[in-house]
Order: C-alpha cells, then structure tokens, then sequence
C-alpha cells in the first residue's frame, strides 16, 4: 500500500491549501481531505510534513503520522479478515477511526462504484444491464415515493417492484427476473464488502420461463446463399456477416475476430481459433468451404455494421429469401402468457445465427460437448437454451438414432 500526504490549492496563486491522504493499494485510489489549512511556504514537500521551524509543526505532524499509520493499520485488518478493499469500506473505516464517525454508505453510493469496479471483469453488457437495473429502481422509488436503502430490500421491495415490473412498466417475467438477478449480485457485493448486513434479499427468486426463439433451418439457410443481391451491396454485407455467423456461431460482436491468421487446417477441415472478449479466452470453431469463401471475399476483414442497421437489414433479406412463413409467438407480458402470429422473417435478429448454428448441429446428432467446444460455452445447461428444435424434429432424431442403432 503506498500512501502521501499531499499539499493542494484551489488555484495556482493561493498562499493557502489544505492537506489531502492519498492511499493506492491494487489499483484502488483513495483520496481523503482533512481539516488542516497551512501555508505553502512550511510545507515540506519531500518530507511530505510541516516545516520544523513552524510554532505548531510538531502537533501537525505528529497528527499527520497518526493519520498514516492508522489508514496502513485499517488496510492490514482487511487484508487479515480477507475484507474485499474497496474506496467506500476505506472512507468509513477511516471516518470511524479518525472522527469517531460511522459514515454509512447509501445503496445508490456504492452502486457508482460498483459500475466502476465492475469494468475490470464484466463485459460491455453486463455493465449496461446493471446500469438498466439501477435506473429502473430509482424509477422505482418514484412511482411508489419510497426512498431505497439496505434495510429496504425485504419481502414488501419484491412483490412490489415485481408489481412496478409486470404493471406498470407491462416488461417479461424473464425480464423481471433478470432485474432480480442484477440486484443480487450488486447487494451480495455489498454484502462481502461489510456494507449490507440486511440478507432477506437471498431469497429473492429470479423468475425465468423458458420461451421458443426462431431459428434458421439448413434449407433457409442455403435460401439465404443463394440469394442474388449483387445490386444491393448494403444487404448482401449483412447477409455474408450472417452466414458466416451461422456457419461458426460467433456471436455477432466478435465476427471481426475471424481472421486469416486464425484459421487452421486440420485432417477433416479447417478450424478457426479466435479470441472471444466475453468469455476471455480462445474458442476453436469449424470453418467450412462457404465460410472459407466469405472471409476470402472480404479479404479476411468482415464490414463493420451497427447492431442496429445490421438488425433491420438482415430481417429485409430474410423476406426477400422468401423466409416468410406465419410463426405462431408464445410468450409473456406483464406476467403472463400470451401469443400472437407474425411472419418469420420479422423475428429474425442478430443472434439468430448462432441459435441456428447450435441446433442445426444438434439435429446432425452432433453431441453436446463438441458443440460447445465451437461455442465456447462452459455450462451445458446454458448452450441447451440455444437448442430450438421442435418437438417433431426431436422425435425424428430419435427414430434416425434408433434405426442407426438397430
């Protein structure tokens, strides 16, 4: 832990400043003013203390090194209690053992760091849906005039902010219980950190209903290829970007890590071993002959699109490809179930492709574990979710395994 006593003035022309504790300890930056106002010219600045020929030097320093030892003593109890370090659980240790002071740091304080500390380990979209959370609860307290702290996340917070989710803001149950899970993990945080001592919010439940999301068969897939639209460049750039996503399952954020240098030729056929920034490590995944010949055709460097444009353009070829069959939608709103028809190509997105990589796959009778290998995932129970193979296609694949077996 390094730790200075700093001496700083409002402006450059200030005979007067006050004294700042500066405090850096794995790459947290703690900063804490206390009241000592002096003259820049007793000011020490190698020694970092009071000029001894000053008349109260001697009480001012010995002050200064009390400070400095007890912000050291503070960061050592921490570390023996295995107490995550963070700004806030510094600030109110130091208060409490400086002033006397026990200075508590509201929900909505530590949620600011939490965002910040976040950054080091949690991608873009983690980051972003805790900021939704975050502001969907001070939304919260405005509709149902309660002012949110610890002690507010009990059983009365749930059912209401479940009531706030489904009523009045007419969001998924999936969505409400994401909002759930967001919350946890920014209170469990809170929790470790010695901030939050209030628990009920562990039995919260993170409601999830697992709902049918359209794919693209092989045969709409080929549609797709073998769709002319050499007089609408804009479209034929998503289109390629999207085969090659459905052909790889790359997610649509990381397709521009598919490069020459990662491709490798194996004894079936060639792999690509790209960097996933999600899951921050290396994932192999199969490369065919279109695939091969896609990257070929942009030189290995995909366009870059907008997830926005690149949405509302892939839905346009699909209907072009003549993908326009009537789907019948089961879903929630408000809590509960409704359905309604609509035509394929409008539920088509971004992360259709990789939906269709993975159940395409398995319907080839290609075994969990291998798929995800290709997809990097770690937990099979989350790749399943991808796998949207009808009922009847899965009997099928039963009757092809069994007569393979007879």
């Amino acid at each position: 832990m390094k730790t200075h006593i700093r001496f700083l003035k409002r402006n450059k022309n200030d005979l007067n400043g006050n004294l700042r504790l500066d405090c850096s300890v794995n790459g947290i930056r703690f900063r804490k003013y206390f009241n000592i106002s002096i003259n820049e010219k007793i000011w020490n600045k190698n020694r970092e203390r009071v000029k001894s020929n000053y008349s109260n030097a001697f009480e001012i320093n010995k002050r200064l090194e009390f400070i400095t030892i007890t912000i050291q003593k503070i960061y050592y109890e921490l570390l023996n209690n295995d107490i995550p370090i963070s700004v806030s659980v510094l600030s109110e240790k130091f208060d409490e053992k400086i002033n006397g002071v026990s200075r508590k740091t509201s929900f909505f304080d530590f949620t600011n760091e939490f965002i910040e500390n976040s950054k080091t380990s949690k991608s873009k979209g983690t980051i972003n849906g805790y900021r939704c959370a975050i502001k969907s609860l001070k939304e919260f307290e405005r509709k149902f005039r309660r002012r949110l702290d610890w002690n507010n996340f009990d059983h009365k917070f749930y059912t209401d902010y479940q009531s706030f989710q489904y009523n009045i803001k007419g969001n998924s149950q999936n969505l409400f219980g994401k909002r759930i899970s967001q919350i946890k993990a920014i209170l469990n945080n809170a929790t470790k950190l010695g901030l939050n001592k209030y628990l009920i919010f562990k039995e919260y439940k993170v409601l999830k209903t697992k709902s049918k999301k359209e794919y693209l068969n092989e045969e709409e897939i080929q549609l797709l290829w073998d769709l002319d639209l050499s007089d609408k460049k804009r479209l034929e750039r998503v289109r390629d970007i999207f085969l090659v996503c459905c052909y790889t399952g790359v997610r649509f954020s990381e397709y521009k890590n598919l490069k020459k240098e990662n491709i490798e030729l194996g004894i079936n056929g060639k792999s690509i071993n790209y960097y996933s920034k999600k899951t921050k490590k290396y994932v192999h995944t199969i490369c065919n002959d279109i695939t091969f010949d896609l990257l070929k055709k942009y030189r290995f460097n995909l366009p870059h699109i907008s997830g926005q444009k690149y949405n509302e353009y892939i839905k346009e070829v699909c209907e072009l490809a003549g993908i326009d069959i009537i789907i019948t939608v089961h879903t929630y709103k408000s809590g509960k179930a409704i359905k309604y028809e609509k035509q394929k190509f409008k539920l088509i997105a971004s992360h259709t492709a990789r939906r269709s990589f993975v159940t395409n796959l398995y319907k080839r009778n290609v075994s969990i574990s291998q798929i995800m290998v290709c997809t990097g995932h770690t937990k099979e129970s989350t790749l399943i979710n991808y796998i949207q193979a009808t009922s009847i296609e899965s009997i099928d694949l039963i009757h092809q395994t069994l007569k393979k077996s007879g």
